[in-house]
């Protein structure tokens, strides 16, 4: 319904504001399910690192969304 066409759009705007590499890591964890440790060597980066941006681009994304 048209509600749900409205929450996609704000979804998909919100995520494109977050900078390449948060949508890398949200897209690589949430929407295809890679758990942090698989994340993080594909990205070649820390794994704190990336739970960090990971935490850090959700909460983004939860304030945008409000």
């Amino acid at each position: 319904d048209a509600e749900d066409v409205v929450g996609r759009v704000d979804l998909q705007t919100a995520f494109s504001k977050l900078d390449d590499r948060e949508r890398q890591i949200i897209a690589l964890s949430v929407i295809a399910g890679y758990e942090g440790e698989e994340v993080s060597k594909l990205m070649n980066m820390n794994h704190n690192t990336v739970r960090t941006v990971k935490s850090r681009a959700l909460e983004k994304l939860r304030k945008m969304l409000r």
